[in-house]
Parts: C-alpha cells; structure tokens; sequence
C-alpha cells in the first residue's frame, strides 16, 4: 500500500526546476545552440505539472480534509485528488514530447527569440515527433536515435500501458467506478432462461488501485523524463559563468534578431 512517505521521499524531479532558462542561458546559447534554452523551457513547464500531479496524489493519502468531509465520508475527496493526479500526470507526458521537439526543430536565433518554437509546438504529437526523429535517424543523428529510444520504451512499459488506459477511460468515456461510491451494475436484475444479461457499465477500481498505478506512472516518468533531459540538455547548460563582453555581445545580438523580424 502507498504510503504519504514515499512520496514525500521522493525528490528527484526537483532537479528539473534549475533547467528553466534565465539570462546566462540566453547570453551562453542564443546563438551557438537556441534548441536547448527552447528545451529547457519546455523541462520548465513539465517540472510544474509533475510537481501540481505529485501534490494531488498527496491530498489522496491525507488522514483529515476538514471541512472538504465528514471524519469516515473522505473516499470522495480522495477520490477527486486521485483523478487530478491522473490527468496531471498525462499532460507531462505530451509535454515532454514538446522538449524533444524543442530540440530536433531548426536552431536558430531569430527563431529563438520571436517564439517560433512555441508556436512550432502546436503541430507536436507522437506521431508527429517520431517522424521526425526518424527522418533525423536516416540521415544517421545518434541524439535522434537515443531520444526516440527513450520514448519507445517508456512507451511500451506495461505500467505505462494501463495508466495510460487508465487515463483514456477518464478523458473519453467520462469516469470510472470507484468501489464504495455508490453502485455500478454489471447485469439486469432479472434473467433470462437462467442467465444473467449484461449491461453497460464503467471501468472498476479501488482507491488504492489508482494511488499505486498513479505512484508507479510517478516513478517511471521520473526516470524516463530525467534520461531525456540528458539526451537533449548540454552537460555545461546550468554552468553560470560569463564574461561582460559576453553579456553585452549576446544581447545586442538577441535585440537585433527580434528587431529584423519586426
């Protein structure tokens, strides 16, 4: 059973946080490699979503909500706090493609700073991404290779396969069953020359099912995410050091490109 620790234990993903890029990214890489600051503003965004899904699946396993229920009457409340984890959860995974994405689009600093990539990023799915990735294959990029590896085999985990199924019932069917809130009938009350008839119905789970497909869909993409980072982020990206001529260059430079788009 999931415990409030082993969750509370669990800090790796706060690393993610330092990829936001700031001035020295912009003075270091506007130029020589725009993808990774587009990147790392991408792993920004991700960093806030996993840390809004990792808060919810937290509320689940609190022991008083006060006056959200009743001492007893919580299985609702936990229940509301464990789908939004869900659904918190799943938009890190889209949103990690945008940060490989980031990366494989063309580099360039007029791009970089008229926000091309954000717009570029309305256009980004899988499938979108692996063509890419495969086109980037053919013509034999390594970083191609390994960052579609990586996604593959998140992809093809079992764990991943009933979250995401998990998450499919909950976005294209409306809801599932969680067992104790209320009632859901699998058959007619009456049968039928001895057999029972089915009837629609939704998808059961207990609520510790969902907290530990939730936990472990926590644990996977953390190491899925982090194995990405380091496929696409520079190893001297969060180094701070410039020089002032380099600060007053990289700027003018930057200033330049969005006054020649304008």
């Amino acid at each position: 059973m999931l415990k409030y620790e082993d969750i509370t234990q669990d800090m790796i993903f706060q690393d993610w946080f330092k990829y936001e890029p700031h001035d020295v990214q912009y003075v270091r890489f506007c130029e020589d490699n725009p993808s990774a600051i587009a990147a790392g503003y991408k792993i920004a965004d991700v960093y806030r979503s996993f840390a809004m899904a990792r808060a919810s699946l937290l509320f689940s396993l609190e022991n008083n909500y006060g006056d959200l229920a009743k001492p007893g009457d919580d299985l609702l409340v936990r229940t509301l706090f464990v789908q939004n984890a869900i659904l918190q959860y799943s938009i890190c995974e889209d949103l990690s493609w945008q940060v490989a994405w980031a990366y494989i689009l063309p580099a360039d600093i007029t791009y970089l700073m008229n926000n091309e990539y954000e717009k570029m990023s309305k256009e980004c799915n899988r499938d979108n991404l692996i063509e890419q990735l495969d086109c980037g294959i053919s013509q034999h990029s390594l970083e191609a290779e390994k960052i579609k590896e990586i996604i593959v085999k998140f992809d093809d985990d079992e764990d991943i396969k009933k979250f995401r199924t998990l998450y499919n019932f909950l976005k294209h069917r409306g809801n599932i069953h969680v067992e104790g809130l209320g009632n859901e009938d699998e058959y007619l009350m009456s049968m039928v020359n001895g057999k029972a008839v089915k009837i629609l119905s939704r998808e059961k789970y207990t609520l510790e099912q969902l907290q530990d497909l939730t936990w472990n869909y926590h644990q996977k993409f953390e190491k899925y995410f982090s194995e990405l980072i380091t496929a696409v982020i520079p190893d001297d990206y969060t180094n701070n050091s410039v020089t002032l001529g380099e600060w007053i260059i990289s700027n003018l430079k930057m200033a330049d490109a969005q006054k020649n788009k304008n």
